[in-house]
């Protein structure tokens, strides 16, 4: 169950601000190359309102500073960050994240995206990555006051997007 943050607490605060923004900057830095793996029929769709006031740095080809967007009233943060576009059908795998605190812990959910549907998050712990594209996926899971661990984090992520574009291809 997700917990809320009382007002008081501004260092638990203060820690999920930080992993969220490192989280979202790292999902961008590990997706956004992505699609050349894939081949040249594929390319990267960026939700611009993760740039801010930044936008006009993405645009130059500059860095830009991601912003990520978080709920205090429910301790999360929800957006999209990037995705991968075939280009030939114009088909695209694009999904949402969802972060959120559970006692002293960030969990980061994600599934493949449902056509027509809002997601729908709750605390889950898959073994591994579903097959089924109707299940949500936990990609993370750290100690709010720790480093999560990338690594890991990078592995689970690759392969949720392969699968992602796997299912966009046509037949």
């Amino acid at each position: 169950m997700k917990n809320k943050l009382s007002s008081s607490s501004h260092t638990q605060k203060k820690l999920f601000e930080n992993i969220a923004q490192k989280i979202i900057e790292k999902i961008y830095s590990i997706v956004y190359d992505m699609p050349k793996e894939f081949g040249s029929d594929f390319g990267i769709i960026v939700a611009t309102e993760i740039f801010g006031s930044s936008f006009g740095d993405f645009l130059s080809g500059k860095s830009p500073k991601l912003e990520v967007k978080i709920d205090w009233s429910n301790s999360t943060f929800s957006q999209r960050v990037v995705g991968i576009q075939h280009k030939p059908s114009e088909k695209r795998f694009f999904p949402e994240f969802e972060g959120y605190i559970t006692g002293n812990e960030v969990v980061v959910i994600s599934f493949p995206e449902r056509r027509g549907l809002k997601p729908k998050f709750h605390v889950g712990i898959p073994s591994e990555i579903p097959k089924n594209k109707e299940k949500e996926v936990e990609l993370l899971r750290t100690s709010l006051s720790g480093e999560p661990d990338f690594t890991r984090f990078a592995e689970r992520l690759k392969e949720f997007y392969a699968e992602g574009v796997e299912r966009i291809i046509p037949n």
